[in-house]
């Protein structure tokens, strides 16, 4: 099901009633642990995986959306969506704080704001958080410059595992739940390179405005596509 610019490649569960915020989901521990902080206050959430068609699938991914299906007595419903053009135009913007995962965050943004439009859901949700501030994406500048892309249309930020303190403490929450704690994300392309920490403000607001052009031309033009 998709277009000639994304394909939803699975879905679980959708479209669900009354969902109030999509989750940028990856099925690693921060992603599930947000999850299950919305799902615990009944908010059905949408959660969304963006993949790309090279070295990334959704197969572990899945593994964790039915963990929580079957652990967690609360409805959400799930996308697992590629899109190969819009990925690859992306991920090939040279970026002064490479390597990291700011080109891959952006078009999971991206995606999120169009389904969120589509829904009439005015909250988007990722799973960053204070013990990883260090990297680009979740760093208060980021945060900052994605509130403001974010306000541009009408939506907001949340972050429900902000306060998670360390990678053991996610795992002990995943543990209450019966939830595996080892990672079930997709691999992520800076894997083999490491990621860049504590960038410059500046650097990363360089990168932003330069991620942020083909961004808002994909969300400009494809809202209506997701059928």
């Amino acid at each position: 099901m998709g277009n000639n610019k994304y394909i939803i490649e699975k879905s679980f569960w959708y479209p669900l009633d009354a969902s109030d915020v999509v989750l940028c989901f990856s099925g690693g521990r921060d992603s599930s642990c947000a999850a299950l902080k919305l799902l615990d206050a009944k908010r059905n959430p949408l959660l969304i995986t963006v993949i790309d068609s090279g070295i990334q699938d959704d197969t572990k991914t899945e593994q964790r959306v039915k963990e929580l299906h079957n652990n967690v007595n609360s409805p959400f419903s799930w996308l697992s969506i590629r899109v190969p053009a819009f990925y690859a135009k992306v991920l090939g913007i040279p970026i002064l704080t490479s390597p990291s995962c700011f080109n891959c965050f952006m078009v999971k943004l991206s995606v999120a704001i169009i389904l969120a439009k589509k829904h009439s859901i005015d909250t988007i949700a990722t799973g960053f958080t204070s013990y990883q501030s260090a990297w680009v994406e979740q760093s208060p500048t980021a945060i900052e410059e994605i509130e403001n892309f974010l306000g541009e249309y009408g939506l907001k930020l949340e972050l429900p595992v902000w306060n998670l303190e360390s990678k053991e403490h996610a795992c002990r929450m995943l543990s209450e739940y019966s939830i595996t704690p080892r990672p079930l994300e997709p691999k992520c392309h800076c894997a083999d390179e490491g990621t860049k920490e504590h960038a410059r403000p500046e650097e990363i607001r360089s990168d932003f405005s330069k991620l942020i052009i083909p961004c808002r031309h994909f969300i400009n033009t494809s809202e209506e596509q997701i059928k």
